[in-house]
């Protein structure tokens, strides 16, 4: 198992329609946002492979500007 945090950039009038979309991951959970469009996520995957495709997902998604990961913990 593979749990890594991922810092989610965007335009601050696009925060919340991200969010919505990373709603849609059942694999993503959000702990933080700011006025800035800075967003904190966890993503849960099977392994270093898995964490890396998802994160791709993430920074493809319409309004991200980055999605950097910033801790991986793999068990």
């Amino acid at each position: 198992m593979n749990i890594s945090s991922v810092v989610i950039r965007t335009i601050p009038e696009r925060v919340e329609t991200v969010i919505e979309n990373l709603e849609n991951f059942l694999w993503c959970d959000v702990h933080f946002k700011d006025e800035s469009g800075k967003i904190i996520v966890t993503i849960e995957a099977d392994g270093a492979n898995d964490a890396t495709e998802k994160v791709k997902q993430l920074q493809a998604l319409k309004n991200v500007f980055s999605a950097d990961p910033v801790y991986f913990y793999e068990d």
